[in-house]
Order: structure tokens, then C-alpha cells, then sequence
């Protein structure tokens, strides 16, 4: 697991699991602890690094149907003789290989909307854990948070980004 590089699905699971561990911690009474602290700092430095274009992989807007998709990420190690990245460019966003051909093979079809309501939700669930124990980074990421909420859950048949439903 890098940080910001690889799959919505397991990548937002991890992160979602961290948030539970952040709540489970706070209903034991625990949020004056010094652990507990670091774990809110880690929660929100691997949402942060989602959310924010520096990402390996960062999250992009399909204009064609409307919705964020994740840019996806050619994974090369070099055979184990360099540090695991993302070989893809990701500027502009038309390099992204999740929007090629192949793309829908990637990141289990999230270029082409597959399962959008729970990869992204992990992410949306550790947002809302995060925003209890940190407002600044709640209002810094509150766009990026509404976008992926937008994709699945659009609430507005007046919005001209995304559809009200897939």
C-alpha cells in the first residue's frame, strides 16, 4: 500500500478502517490520549493525499458523463529494484489511463462508474470521522468531499456537473 497510489476500492477501505479505529477510540474515552491525536493526523494526512492533485492517482472529472472518476495508475517497481510508483503521467488529466481504452479494465471499473457508491463511501465515512475531530481540514476538503458525494448521491436535478442517478 502506497499512499495515493492504487485502487479506490481497497485503498478507501484502509482509510475507512483507520476512521472507524479513530471513533472506536473516541467512544472509549480515549480522545485526550496522545495516540489518539496521531491518529487523527494520520487519518487526514491519507485522506489529504487522495483529495489533492499529488496524488499518484488523483481523482478527476469526466466531463462525458459527469463524475469523478480516479486517474488510475500504471504500478511499476521496476522488477523490485526501485520504490513502488505510478509510472503514468497525470497532466493533463487526458493522460490519465483510466480514460484510455484499457482504463475500464483498471481500479475495478472505475472509469466506466462501476461500484462509485462504496469506493467512494469509504472515503465520504472517513471524511465525516475526520470532520468531528478536525473542522479546518473538514472545510479545506469540503469541495472535494461534495464531488465524490455528487457522483453517486446527487441530490439536485438542477446540477450541470453530475446526474441525479447512474
Amino acid at each position: 500500500y502506497q499512499r495515493g497510489v492504487g485502487d479506490t476500492y481497497f485503498s478507501g477501505k484502509l482509510i475507512a478502517r483507520l476512521a472507524r479505529l479513530v471513533q472506536i477510540a473516541y467512544e472509549l474515552g480515549q480522545s485526550r490520549e496522545a495516540y489518539f491525536q496521531r491518529m487523527v493526523k494520520r487519518l487526514r494526512e491519507r485522506i489529504e493525499i487522495w483529495l489533492q492533485r499529488k496524488s499518484g492517482t488523483p481523482f478527476i472529472y469526466d466531463a462525458s458523463w459527469g463524475g469523478m472518476i480516479s486517474c488510475g495508475c500504471m504500478y511499476d517497481d521496476c522488477y523490485g529494484y526501485c520504490a513502488p510508483r505510478c509510472a503514468n503521467k497525470i497532466e493533463p488529466a487526458e493522460n490519465c489511463p483510466s480514460l484510455a481504452e484499457a482504463g475500464a479494465n483498471m481500479n475495478f471499473g472505475n472509469s466506466i462508474y462501476n461500484d462509485h457508491h462504496f469506493h467512494y463511501g469509504y472515503f465520504v465515512y472517513a471524511a465525516a470521522v475526520l470532520a468531528r475531530f478536525d473542522s479546518a481540514a473538514e472545510q479545506r476538503l469540503r469541495p472535494q468531499i461534495l464531488s465524490l458525494i455528487r457522483d453517486y448521491g446527487n441530490p439536485s436535478a438542477d446540477d450541470p456537473f453530475f446526474p441525479v442517478a447512474r
